[in-house]
């Protein structure tokens, strides 16, 4: 059941301690997030991470592809009492996981997906959310 006021959360995605940028949702129940971080908005948050990737000062990860960068990008749950639980993403599976339930929000198989992508969207400069 769907609460009939649904609140809104800011997700933020964090690399290295860097707020590379948020979105607001709505979230229809408790730990439920309503609509999931789309595949363009998390190759939006990617895309920042690649095009700063070497101001950042962790060698390991200059060397990584795009598709291994989408593996580190930390969401951050905020809600209005301002309490943060970690969710993380894998290597090849964007899997947004809720850290203190283990509830999977959202599956993107990102290398598959981006190939159904148009050139001219792939490695773009992020837009605005």
């Amino acid at each position: 059941m769907y609460n009939s006021n649904p609140r809104k959360i800011k997700l933020q995605a964090v690399f290295v301690g860097h707020v590379i940028d948020s979105i607001t949702f709505l979230v229809s129940r408790p730990r439920k997030v309503k609509p999931p971080p789309t595949l363009k908005e998390v190759l939006s948050l990617e895309s920042q991470l690649w095009d700063m990737r070497y101001e950042l000062a962790v060698p390991s990860f200059w060397k990584m592809s795009k598709s291994q960068l989408v593996s580190v990008i930390l969401w951050r749950e905020v809600d209005k009492r301002g309490r943060i639980s970690e969710i993380h993403s894998d290597l090849n599976l964007v899997n947004v996981l809720l850290v203190d339930t283990g509830e999977v929000l959202k599956d993107i198989d990102v290398e598959s997906r981006i190939r159904e992508l148009p050139v001219s969207f792939v490695g773009t400069p992020a837009l605005a959310l």
